[in-house]
């Protein structure tokens, strides 16, 4: 069992852990207390968090308007009667009474008999991320009105193109898919250069279709938009059309009026959602840029009268453009040739601070930050030369210093002769556009490299537009690439089930389908095959979103659990092959639990005690072995649960089966009880008791032995050596241990490379000898010796086992034999002849070569 102490320290881990995540973290119980929030949830909310804990959530943090239902909803969850929506946005009350929307994303908490016991959710601030949103939207419209570079289309592109080009920006501004733009001619007709052959031409098949209206047949919703003078907009289709003519849905069409005369006019249709009043307001705007230029077009070949009429209409509309520009929402700039203010307008000036004396005739870079000026003395030249500018950035410094993220939109303005006059240029205050942008992506990246961290990905199928959205490691656990796929396409389903098994498929399939069609939700698990062929084991979870108990998505995850399932395999092998060893084992395996009852035995176990398992499961130890508490074994066993510390003893049983038994007990510690392994060493210590009396035989012998017996490693160098070493040597055994016979100065120089030879003999495993050396002893008197030399292993190491005989005496004896033998032959030879005498000689002979065989014999223990 944890101690208080541990229950706290892992608290307190758990509590450091949650404390570095970027997102509130809150534990709420079945009652909707506080029982836990991170840092950051204390400073979302504002309190300090002794201020919050154990405080009622709804009570503190939601608002009266709608507390109740959320109260009622929790209240279900608690109950099991409803699934937890994995994600939702709701507002919440901080300390100081400001309302924040936070994106939740939750999950129940159950007991080990899943029981609810709370409820874990992680909430994000995404309050200024939706005010960034709608702002960003609103920007984005604003801007793609300024992006229409109509003017420089007008300036670039002769007629047909010119039209054709207008009304692509104007379809992708309106997010419409079909439309037309064109001029009314001196005749009254309508001329529509424009229409979107692409798309609308090849598909429509009305009989005798032109791009020419001709007057009066101008019917429905455009005819009366170009009568009344005025947009109008329906969203009431489907529309009755004629015959062969493209489907259409919505509509929206605009006369384009200049000088009180429609001189052209703008249909669109099928958007999705349909069009409203802000579309009106957009591509009214729009006109008013077309419309001046638009009409110069048409004038341009006109008679004399006609194109000062013209003229007169250019100047009204250049009154019309200087008030706008006076007035207009985004701040304009026009630069000379060297890059200097010409002018700014009011926008400008109030949107950076700046005095209009401060500015006019100052270079453009000087306003800039320091890392922006090479760009722009760089790209100013190009700017020139292609004309036309679109979304460039800078930082522009404010007056009192601090720098604003600007996006700038222009063109070139030429004099009559083609040279350049000026930059017409607005640009747009992108500060806080940019901060939510990189926001968006650093959130965006840490969601990335989270799941990919944690092999969790998701996705969402959108039931009534029939997309599936997938994030980055969805397609990574599929080893796909998001380039393989249409963005929102169903092939990501059809894809996706083809990585199952043939037989998982309708399971998987019906579970979708379940969850889209019913709002059942899923947890399931599968083994995988990615797209690159490798085996995998995912778990794929789904939750339905309701919508006025309509189905409208189904949120889910999928995450790659292979680890997991090879942990859970490895650890089920590990069970079996430790149940395995633990019951064909010769030692005896006990677990007990913190009060020493058993809770396991293995097959040895039992056969020691001699009882059946069922006898033994469950009873105390001081139950089965009866000395285990006069012995003091009781409470070593107790204090190793206490202190983690293991003990061993040899332990004697005098057993009834097996006879007098020896024991070694190791007693440790396994989580909060005990182990115990009882390895019977009976055998062994019987093969030691025998060692040890071969041991003492051996040391008899090698002490008692007649001839010098000693042992050296492989450099020489002496480990050991008998009373008759000693002896023969004149040193004592602690004098020669830990030298060689070259240290000790045992050999001549002159005997040094036989003895040398010999132990490279021994080195490769050969016996040496008999050899004969002469060696010095202690008291400077030399001795002959005969040495034998066999490789031996000692306690696992590679020794020289040498035994050395005394021969001094011996060598004597046959020296003065030889010399007598010699002087006997040469009286042999002086007495031939002489038989009776040869006779005598040749016993003598043979008698001395017999006591000279005597002496050469010795025995060598060795063996």
């Amino acid at each position: 069992m944890k101690t208080e102490a541990l229950i706290l320290k892992e608290r307190a881990q758990a509590q450091q852990y949650l404390d570095v995540a970027g997102v509130m973290l809150t534990v709420l119980n079945k009652t909707g207390k506080i029982n836990l929030i991170n840092k950051k949830g204390c400073q979302i909310l504002g309190y300090d968090e002794n201020e919050i804990l154990h405080q009622n959530w709804f009570d503190l943090c939601i608002h009266d308007d709608i507390r109740e239902d959320i109260v009622s909803v929790f209240s279900e969850l608690m109950t099991g009667n409803i699934e937890p929506v994995e994600y939702f946005e709701n507002p919440i009350i901080t300390k100081s009474g400001e309302q924040k929307i936070i994106a939740f994303h939750n999950t129940l908490i159950m007991d080990d008999d899943s029981n609810i016991t709370g409820i874990l959710f992680s909430g994000e601030d995404i309050t200024e991320r939706k005010k960034a949103e709608e702002a960003l939207r609103q920007s984005e419209r604003d801007l793609r009105l300024i992006r229409n570079q109509i003017n420089n289309i007008f300036l670039s592109y002769p007629d047909e193109e010119m039209y054709a080009e207008i009304l692509k920006l104007i379809r992708k501004a309106m997010e419409s898919k079909y439309g037309t733009f064109g001029y009314f001619d001196e005749n009254g007709s309508f001329v529509a250069p424009a229409v979107t052959r692409n798309i609308y031409w090849d598909k429509c098949n009305v009989p005798d279709k032109n791009i020419i209206f001709k007057k009066g047949t101008f019917g429905g919703i455009w005819g009366r938009a170009i009568k009344e003078r005025k947009t109008l907009i329906s969203n009431d289709g489907p529309f009755n059309t004629p015959k062969g003519h493209i489907h259409i849905e919505n509509t929206m069409v605009m006369p384009i009026i200049f000088h009180d005369e429609v001189i052209s006019a703008i249909h669109l249709a099928n958007k999705p959602n349909g069009y409203d009043e802000q579309d009106r307001t957009v591509l009214e705007t729009i006109a008013d840029q077309i419309a001046p230029v638009l009409y110069a077009r048409l004038q341009r070949d006109r008679k004399d009268v006609q194109r000062k009429q013209a003229e007169e209409a250019l100047r009204v509309s250049e009154e019309k453009y200087k008030a706008l520009y006076d007035n207009a929402p985004l701040s304009y700039q026009s630069l000379n040739e060297d890059g200097s203010f010409n002018d700014v307008n009011p926008t400008w000036i109030r949107t950076l601070g700046y005095d209009r004396k401060d500015i006019i005739g100052k270079w453009f870079g000087d306003f800039l930050h320091p890392d922006w000026k090479p760009h722009f003395e760089k790209n100013f030249q190009g700017f020139k030369r292609r004309g036309h500018v679109h979304d460039v950035q800078f930082k522009i410094r404010h007056k009192d210093g601090h720098y604003l993220d600007i996006s700038f939109e222009g063109h070139i303005g030429h004099n009559p002769d083609g040279s350049f006059k000026q930059t017409y240029c607005v640009f747009q205050d992108i500060t806080e556009r940019k901060k939510a942008e990189n926001m968006l992506q650093r959130s965006e990246a840490l969601l990335n490299a989270t799941q990919q961290l944690s092999k969790v990905g998701g996705w969402e199928w959108d039931v009534e537009k029939q997309t599936m959205f997938w994030t980055d490691e969805v397609y990574r656990i599929h080893d796909f690439q998001p380039s393989e796929f249409t963005p929102g396409s169903i092939e990501h389903i059809e894809q996706s089930i083809e990585c199952y098994d043939p037989e998982d498929r309708p399971a998987i399939m019906e579970a979708f389908r379940n969850c889209a069609e019913n709002g059942q939700a899923y947890n399931l698990e599968f083994p995988f095959t990615t797209s690159m062929g490798r085996q995998r084991w995912i778990r794929t979870v789904a939750n339905p979103v309701l919508k006025d108990k309509r189905v409208v998505k189904v949120i889910g995850n999928m995450m790659d659990i292979t680890e997991r399932k090879k942990a859970e395999d490895a650890l089920r092998r590990i069970k079996e092959r430790l149940s395995s060893f633990m019951n064909s084992a010769s030692d005896s395996f006990y677990l007990l639990d913190a009060d020493l009852n058993f809770v396991e035995i293995n097959e040895r176990g039992l056969a020691i005690i001699g009882k059946n398992r069922e006898d033994i499961i469950g009873k105390n130890i001081a139950e089965i072995v009866p000395d285990v508490k006069e012995s003091g074994r009781y409470e070593k066993h107790l204090e190793v649960i206490r202190t983690g510390q293991p003990f061993v003893i040899d332990h004697f049983i005098p057993h009834p089966v097996f006879g007098d038994l020896d024991f070694i007990l190791k007693s440790f510690k396994v989580g909060d009880g005990l182990g115990v392994i009882a390895t019977d060493i009976t055998e062994r210590k019987k093969a030691e008791n025998a060692l040890i009396e071969s041991e003492n035989r051996l040391n008899i012998l090698f002490e008692s032995a007649p001839d010098a017996y000693y042992i050296n490693d492989f450099e020489g160098v002496f480990i050991d050596g008998n009373k008759a070493a000693e002896e023969l040597v004149g040193y004592s055994r602690e004098e020669l241990i830990g030298k060689n016979f070259v240290d000790a100065g045992l050999l001549s120089m002159d005997e040094v490379e036989k003895a040398v030879r010999l132990l490279a003999e021994n080195i490769k495993g050969k016996s040496t000898g008999p050899e004969e050396l002469t060696l010095k002893r202690k008291d400077g008197t030399k001795v002959n010796v005969e040495i034998l030399n066999h490789p031996v292993k000692i306690g696992g190491e590679d020794r020289v086992l040498g035994i050395a005989r005394n021969i001094t005496e011996r060598l004597q004896t046959e020296k003065e034999l030889q010399e007598r033998i010699n002087e006997l032959e040469t009286f042999y030879h002086t007495t031939l002849g002489r038989e009776e005498r040869v006779i005598e000689l040749k016993q003598e002979v043979n008698e001395l070569l017999e006591q000279l065989g005597k002496n050469m014999k010795y025995r060598d223990y060795s063996k």
